[in-house]
């Protein structure tokens, strides 16, 4: 476990990096810490290990919050059953450098809103709003 104070944030603690690996796959590795002891960031789910320096990943923890899709990109207008999967957290540079918030950083009491503009023929184009309820 490790701690850094960069300038002009809150301390960053309780660094760990888990590798995951399932038979002959190639390891990936998750490294996570908290932000002022308490909000869990985490990056990875694949390699964060660079051959130099200058090609391994950035991760940002305790950076700008941003919501980034994850697993479905795109959305079907008249399609059933789709789902919106959203992660919160702060780009890096650098493949696998986002560092997500852990979905308790997010306080019960919030439930984020997520509006779809869909393509249209029309003047207007639709919309659709949709409060995100569950979380994972």
């Amino acid at each position: 476990m490790g701690k850094l104070t960069p300038a002009k944030t809150d301390p960053h603690t309780d660094f760990e990096v888990t590798r995951y690996q399932a038979g002959k796959e190639p390891p990936t590795y998750v490294i996570s810490g908290k932000v002022n002891g308490a909000t869990l960031h985490y990056a990875g789910w694949g390699s964060i290990l660079g051959a130099s320096r200058e090609t391994a990943p950035i991760i940002h923890f305790g950076g700008p919050v941003v919501p980034q899709p994850i697993r479905v990109k795109t959305l079907k207008r008249g399609k059933k059953d789709q789902e919106i999967h959203i992660r919160f957290g702060t780009p890096g540079v650098g493949k696998n450098s986002f560092a997500s918030l852990g979905y308790s950083a997010i306080p019960k009491t919030i439930d984020p809103i997520v509006e779809i503009v869909w393509p249209s023929s029309k003047d207007q184009p639709m919309k659709t709003t949709a409060k995100l309820t569950q979380r994972c």
